[in-house]
């Protein structure tokens, strides 16, 4: 999508939209697919600091200049529920 920005160690793009920071283009058998992240997946924090009035290419620095070899995503994934 236009306007995102590419993290490509994890397989993933990151858009600011009207919610927040969304997860785009997760790459088939890429760390993120590994993950189990999902397009339209809405990123909440990293490593437990909230992306929350953080700007897009912050967040990204955060991410691609982490030390610690594992980096934690939390997120926020929209769901449809039903009723009978």
């Amino acid at each position: 999508p236009e306007g995102a920005r590419d993290i490509k160690d994890l397989g993933f793009k990151l858009k600011l939209e009207y919610d927040g920071l969304v997860i785009h283009g997760v790459k088939d058998k890429s760390a993120a697919d590994g993950a189990g992240l999902q397009n339209g997946d809405l990123l909440t924090h990293v490593d437990g600091i909230s992306t929350r009035y953080t700007p897009l290419g912050k967040v990204v620095q955060v991410i691609q200049d982490s030390k610690k070899k594992t980096v934690t995503l939390e997120i926020r994934r929209k769901t449809l529920l039903g009723r009978k």
